[in-house]
């Protein structure tokens, strides 16, 4: 996901020159089908070994009746070893190819108008608000607007950035991720509808558990304090 330095949450708010926003694609393979076949034979050949035996066969074939040495016990061997190592690639990049496609294919619920609707993952887009059931995945990196619970408290799980099993309790007021204080209030279909504001934070960056700057208005009307506490990542 590679989003700009900041988000419009309401289309309507954008200028004339608007910005393009990105979509929620993953896409964790190596290879495509017409680059396939090159980018494995670079990948083999930065081995020592197969290099080394690549110049071997290329002397010997240069060399011809007057090499001492059949070149076909040199060359078969290699052959075996570089189709083996072609299949295998080939048959992990297919398991990426399918875990991506099982992931980006995934329905998300999204805020159209008035309603939430189902729609693929790797549709969503920056500034979309999505509704995040229990027990669910979040689709992307999210700014944590309202929960279900009249405390605010939701509970998370990092098994998959940290490998923690434990649930992790967001709570507002604690100095733990938390609703934003000026949205914690909605609930309701027709008050996402109307909510609208504007996002600003930093651009990608390598770091998964810091949000380095971020700044948020609401139309003028008051002033969303965001920070790491309401990322969800």
């Amino acid at each position: 996901m590679a989003p700009p330095d900041h988000l419009v949450l309401d289309p309507s708010l954008a200028i004339t020159n608007r910005i393009k926003t990105s979509r929620v694609l993953i896409c964790l393979i190596q290879y495509e089908i017409w680059n396939f076949l090159p980018l494995c034979l670079i990948e083999q050949l930065r081995k020592v070994s197969n290099l080394y035996f690549v110049i071997l066969i290329i002397i010997m074939l240069c060399m011809g009746k007057n090499c001492p040495i059949n070149s076909t016990t040199t060359i078969l061997p290699l052959v075996l070893v570089f189709t083996a190592s072609f299949i295998k690639q080939g048959y992990e990049d297919y398991k990426r190819h399918k875990s991506d496609n099982m992931v980006n294919r995934k329905l998300i619920n999204v805020l159209v108008g008035s309603q939430f609707v189902q729609k693929p993952s790797e549709s969503l887009k920056v500034g979309d608000i999505v509704f995040v059931e229990n027990d669910e995945e979040f689709p992307c990196d999210i700014v944590l607007l309202s929960s279900s619970n009249s405390l605010g408290t939701c509970y998370i799980t990092t098994v998959n950035f940290d490998g923690e099993t434990n649930l992790k309790v967001l709570f507002p007021g604690h100095k733990l991720r938390q609703c934003v204080p000026q949205t914690a209030h909605l609930s309701y279909n027709h008050e996402f509808e109307s909510f609208a504001c504007l996002i600003e934070y930093d651009l990608p960056t390598h770091e998964i558990y810091k949000f380095f700057w971020c700044k948020n208005r609401f139309c003028g009307k008051f002033t969303l304090d965001v920070n790491q506490e309401q990322i969800e990542m």
